[in-house]
């Protein structure tokens, strides 16, 4: 199997840690399992390496989805699946910045091996065994962070002070945002949940994994390997926190006169054995012996004088060491007085950003508050125009339905119109034939009735007396000019009898126009 990828995996057996006699860590863990991050530390399933290597190969974030491709047969995981089959809640915070700042404040003493603030990124062997095991499951099987895991991330920081406190967190989106970052070839994000993502592959049907083997039992927490990884931490703690002492004594004496009885204790006696080495044997004037720092009682004689510098030697160093405490007290007792305003400026600081923190979030609220109003009073005024362009759209169809009709009515005119204009020429072409034959009728009519009229004439002169006799032998001028008169006035009676209840002659006009003569 890929070693990064185990690397970057921690998986926890719940029922084995919860009953360990260790009430820190215990605690620990009941935090995890309400956190609801159990269903996804504590899933077990066999490792499918060419599967795993096969599917990181192919994959890529599409439509919000981690898509890839497993022996030619499409894979998608979308957020839903991927919360649901590991068991992880979908309700709670999303960014992890918005952890209370109370919360942050406790755990920066919480949290602290020495008892002493931490900040929110430090170094793991500042942190207390348990929340150093906390760390370590963070980095390794949620956040998946390569390399070394010596320090504590603000992010990691974050997210254990939630788990901690008891914060609801949305681990769901959480979790799967860093997955799709583990498939983004842009990001840094390490590769990693390898056993979530066999289970996931497992769910897919008709899908044939491959090999399979067994996920390694070291990197899965029981309390067999919570107890020597407590071990471990303890003895890295000891040789951090006590400090080495190492001494050579190496005593050089010049003996040159007469022997006195002397005795040195080396102050590192074995506590184990003790022996003594007795001088006995006669030693030249002049000889230097060098004695090597043994744990034994060495017994020899120097003269008086020698002694008495022992003694004042003795009583000067007495004198320094004594003086030397005092100014060691007087430099704790300054250091103590420097770290607690240190821890005071600290705590001010720390007040400040938090009220800025308030400040800016209050800000910030104000500002969505005011964004959400001005959408809102957008939307209206987008429903508003949409009504409008609803009516506007309404009117038009209106107006182009009458438009049709018009132009259909137009249309319907125009054709009458040209009918109409037809006949008329039809009627102009025609009118001077039927003007030649009404005139012809006309004629033959007026020439009718004058016909008649001479008729009537000859008639009523035939119907006269006679002239008298003498009348009749009269000169023909005069006879002429009576019957002259006779015949004028017989017209001018037809004619009048004629105009008054005889017809009248109708020209051209009345046939044509219905227009009266008089």
């Amino acid at each position: 199997m890929s070693s990064s990828l185990v690397s970057n995996t921690n998986q926890v057996h719940f029922a084995s840690v919860l009953a360990m006699d260790n009430s820190e860590m215990v605690a620990m863990f009941e935090a995890l399992v309400a956190s609801g991050l159990n269903g996804f530390l504590g899933c077990m399933s066999d490792i499918f390496e060419s599967t795993l290597i096969e599917f990181y190969h192919n994959a890529s974030v599409q439509d919000d989805k981690v898509v890839s491709t497993v022996q030619g047969k499409l894979v998608e995981i979308s957020e839903e699946i991927f919360a649901r089959t590991l068991q992880l809640p979908m309700e709670g915070l999303i960014d992890i910045n918005e952890v209370p700042k109370d919360l942050i404040f406790d755990a920066i003493t919480e949290f602290s091996f020495t008892g002493e603030q931490l900040s929110t990124s430090c170094k793991k062997r500042e942190l207390k065994i348990e929340y150093r095991l906390l760390s370590d499951i963070v980095a390794k099987s949620i956040t998946v962070k390569a390399g070394s895991f010596d320090a504590v991330t603000h992010e990691s920081f974050l997210l254990m002070t939630a788990i901690f406190g008891g914060v609801s967190v949305n681990w769901g989106r959480l979790l799967f945002k860093i997955f799709k970052d583990m498939v983004t070839p842009e990001t840094r994000q390490a590769r990693g949940y390898v056993v979530h993502i066999c289970i996931l592959l497992k769910n897919i049907p008709d899908l044939e994994l491959g090999d399979s083997e067994e996920f390694t039992p070291l990197k899965i927490l029981t309390v067999k390997t919570v107890g020597r990884y407590i071990a471990i931490n303890d003895n890295i703690i000891l040789d951090s926190v006590l400090p080495k002492f190492s001494a050579q004594i190496s005593l050089v004496v010049d003996i040159s006169s007469a022997p006195t009885d002397f005795v040195l204790s080396s102050p590192h006696q074995s506590s184990s054995s003790a022996s003594s080495m007795h001088l006995t044997d006669d030693i030249p004037q002049g000889t230097t012996t060098a004695v090597a720092s043994t744990p034994v009682d060495v017994q020899f004689s120097l003269p008086h004088v020698v002694s008495e510098s022992f003694c004042d030697i003795r009583a000067s160093m007495s004198r320094i060491i004594a003086n030397q405490s005092k100014e060691s007290r007087r430099l704790d007792d300054s250091h103590n007085e420097v770290l607690d305003k240190i821890k005071q400026l600290e705590k001010t600081i720390l007040d400040a950003f938090y009220q800025q923190n308030q400040v800016s979030l209050g800000l910030i609220k104000g500002i969505r508050q005011d964004a959400r109003n001005d959408t809102n009073v957008l939307s209206l005024g987008l429903k508003a125009v949409r009504t409008q362009t609803a009516i506007l759209s309404t009117d038009q169809a209106d107006a182009r339905k009458e438009a049709k009709e018009q132009k259909a009515i137009i249309a319907d005119m125009d054709e009458r119109l040209a009918t109409v204009r037809g006949e008329l020429l039809d009627f102009h072409a025609q009118t001077p034939e039927n003007y030649n034959n009404l005139s012809s009728q006309l004629g033959e009519l007026v020439a009718y009735i004058n016909r008649g009229n001479d008729k009537k004439g000859e008639e009523s002169s035939s119907r006269r007396p006679q002239p008298l006799p003498d009348d009749q032998n009269r000169p023909s001028g005069g006879s002429s000019s009576r019957g002259d008169d006779i015949r004028g006035s017989s017209m001018k009676s037809g004619s009048s009898s004629s105009g008054a209840g005889g017809p009248y002659k109708k020209n051209a006009e009345w046939w044509l126009y219905g227009k009266n003569q008089f």
